[in-house]
């Protein structure tokens, strides 16, 4: 009997709550007696059903050498996911592991593991690089803080294969960070991930500052690095995190889609092609195309503040189709290959 393989990367039941900053605190005035009434029940008495949560029982496992990719519009939770998996913001609940190793890990071999094993992407790679040294120097200090090949020919040499993974000509390691165009920093920063042979890559917007030639290359790179579709897997996973749709139909093996921290859809490239739950129609409709005016290319309304999100279905007040159960049940993921978060989807066929 074969044992099944641990996922690269396993996202259960995973909450994130967002902190009220202090000015958002004082802007509670005296002279909105009920705001600020709210805001001392809220604080003395909270509600956990009610915090304001940025990702909201948020459940995903990627396989090894699996390319998926995680769409939605802005304020869906993708940058805060970005974080979870760095370490940045503290989990609430649930759990975040790599190749079956927590997130969280308390023990010190543990945590270097996971370092090695979960190399994040963030969508300013300019921000992550000291403009005045060398992308050389940053690869090198990259690999002295995850402890990796100690002699300095085993160093050049793993830096080399890095480069050459992330198409990044030899020559970028003798210039400096703030001298190379937009492309070649984001490929330096996927060299940089590529370092400590992760299990996954998560990376927060692929395409951001880049042109489409260099967006072309970009995702290209990433795409070799599980292989030619069809072919064997190879090298880390890739979990992409991406408002573009066809940034998704570029590199995605499987898509996913994320409305208000929170998947309402998840399937293959085939959800781009026929979307069935209606925040998915809705945003690829929304995707800017030449054959189509402007006022076609809307979602109706505004995405909800986290500090107000709606009862039962996130969508609902948006939805063409919402109807009564919508605004009082939270739906839930149902289907066998393609699963879709959608009460009107998933009723069953009238007798």
């Amino acid at each position: 009997m074969t044992t099944p393989a641990v996922p690269a990367l396993r996202i259960d039941r995973l909450v994130v709550r967002a902190a009220e900053s202090s000015a958002a605190a004082a802007a509670h005035g005296p002279r909105d007696l009920p705001n600020l009434a709210r805001f001392l029940m809220d604080a003395l008495a909270p509600d956990a059903e009610r915090a304001h949560k940025l990702l909201d029982r948020l459940t995903l496992e990627v396989a090894p050498h699996e390319r998926v990719v995680l769409l939605g519009e802005e304020g869906c939770g993708k940058t805060t996911l970005a974080r979870a998996c760095a370490r940045l913001v503290p989990v609430d609940a649930g759990t975040l592991e790599v190749a079956g190793v927590a997130v969280t890990a308390r023990r010190r071999g543990d945590r270097l593991q996971v370092r090695r094993t979960l190399a994040v992407v963030f969508d300013d790679p300019e921000h992550g690089f000291d403009p005045r040294r060398t992308i050389g120097d940053a690869l090198r200090e990259a690999c002295r803080a995850l402890a990796l090949a100690g002699r300095s020919e085993d160093r050049e040499a793993r830096l080399a294969s890095a480069m050459a993974s992330a198409s990044l000509p030899a020559t970028a390691a003798a210039v400096r960070a703030g001298e190379l165009p937009a492309g070649l920093r984001a490929r330096a920063a996927l060299a940089r991930a590529l370092l400590g042979t992760p299990a996954v890559i998560v990376i927060d917007e692929p395409s951001a500052r880049l042109d489409p030639l260099e967006r072309a290359s970009l995702l290209e790179a990433l795409g070799r690095l599980t292989g030619a579709e069809g072919a064997v897997g190879r090298g880390p996973a890739v979990l992409a995190l991406t408002q573009r749709p066809d940034v998704a139909r570029a590199l995605a093996q499987r898509v996913g889609v994320l409305y208000l921290g929170a998947l309402v859809e998840l399937g293959g490239v085939d959800v781009l092609d026929a979307p069935r739950h209606p925040y998915t129609r809705a945003l690829l409709e929304a995707a800017p195309r030449r054959s189509r005016p402007a006022s076609a290319r809307a979602i109706a309304g505004e995405l909800p503040s986290v500090a107000e999100r709606p009862a039962g279905c996130p969508f609902h007040p948006r939805c063409p189709d919402a109807i009564a159960r919508c605004a009082t049940e939270r739906p839930l993921l149902i289907g066998e290959g393609r699963v879709v978060a959608c009460h009107v989807v998933n009723a069953p066929p009238p007798s």
